[in-house]
């Protein structure tokens, strides 16, 4: 059994799919358990100036619409059907907004380094 994995302030873990994300960009920002244990190991000094928080927005759309009513379940019965794709949009829409996320923090890394704010 492997050793747990020690805590990093870069990486992030979403409910939904277990999708890791670096957002200190290394790696291409994508990360696997492996390549935190090996950074976190080898001890990889994570780069980035501005670090903003992480919003989940195909978790956020669905906390919106179900606080208004419109749950998912409601949504299969509208629809009439057993499956209305409504998980799989949910996960699309947070992994979309995690690359958003992620571009919009290298820019200000970028835009940060270029004005030599440290």
């Amino acid at each position: 059994m492997p050793k747990p994995l020690p805590s990093c302030e870069f990486r992030v873990v979403t409910p939904q799919g277990q999708l890791n994300v670096c957002r200190a960009g290394l790696y291409g920002g994508k990360v696997t358990d492996g390549m935190c244990r090996l950074c976190v190991e080898r001890g990889d000094k994570p780069t980035a100036i501005i670090n903003l928080p992480r919003i989940a927005v195909g978790d956020l759309v669905e906390t919106m619409l179900t606080s208004i009513g419109i749950s998912k379940d409601r949504v299969k019965q509208w629809l009439r059907v057993k499956d209305c794709g409504c998980a799989k949009r949910q996960k699309w829409l947070n992994q979309w907004g995690f690359k958003q996320q992620d571009r919009i923090e290298r820019l200000l890394n970028k835009a940060a380094r270029w004005y030599g704010i440290t």
